[in-house]
């Protein structure tokens, strides 16, 4: 059996950090975090932290010692926020059917219109190209486009939902990708908690600023070890 060391999440967000240091064998016994939106999606998933909803600037020692009832602390560990239709798929799951709300006729004839797997508005007809777009050295090329099945996704960022703020199209299906197939890009495991019952721009944000908990579980788990070794 691993020897569990205790943590505390920072700006804990939704809980990406806490999660990979989850899986690298540490215990989230203290987290902060003052957006109530992803307060409600931690405790979703690690129903065992004590949660400090507040300003992290207004939470003493004292108080934090408290929840560590005696214990050592082992990583003190912080990261700050990095930045519907429904599936035809049949799903019980509540996120996988959240997506950007509807779009104009016009920007749905947009996307049908982008080629599958990989397209974006570049392979567009000059008159469904902005004219803003239209301008030289223009960048934000991925805006409107599709995900590849072949090839590495782009970064999920908090428009993850909205295909106007990056490459976030379905490779072949018209319509931008769902809340869980986000969350999933973004490394969390299938079976993670978000609230169904929120807007899905709140989502969005709650995804893409996540930091990655298979990022986190690399790093947590190189911590692990060196603790393991020099001091548990």
């Amino acid at each position: 059996m691993r020897t569990k060391f205790n943590s505390i999440d920072l700006f804990s967000g939704c809980g990406g950090l806490s999660e990979g240091m989850r899986q690298a064998g540490f215990e989230t016994r203290v987290a902060v975090e003052i957006e109530p939106k992803a307060v409600l999606a931690f405790k979703m998933n690690h129903k065992t932290t004590f949660v400090f909803q507040k300003d992290i600037r207004k939470i003493t020692a004292k108080e934090i010692k408290k929840h560590l009832n005696g214990e050592p602390l082992h990583l003190l560990a912080g990261c700050p926020t990095i930045e519907g239709i429904e599936s035809e798929e049949t799903t019980t799951d509540a996120v996988h059917k959240i997506l950007y709300p509807k779009h104009t006729e016009r920007v749905m004839q947009q996307i049908k219109m982008t080629p599958k797997n990989g397209g974006s508005r570049k392979d567009l007809p000059a008159e469904y190209i902005l004219p803003c777009h239209k301008k030289e050295n223009v960048g934000f090329n991925d805006i409107y486009g599709r995900l590849r099945w072949d090839d590495y996704a782009t970064t999920i960022t908090g428009g993850c939902l909205n295909p106007s703020k990056g490459r976030f199209l379905h490779p072949t299906k018209d319509w931008c990708i769902t809340a869980r197939e986000a969350a999933l890009l973004q490394s969390f495991p299938k079976d993670y908690k978000f609230p169904a019952n929120i807007p899905s721009t709140a989502i969005a944000l709650l995804i893409g600023n996540a930091l990655p908990p298979k990022f986190s579980y690399y790093q947590s788990l190189n911590i692990y070890k060196h603790i393991q070794e020099h001091i548990g």
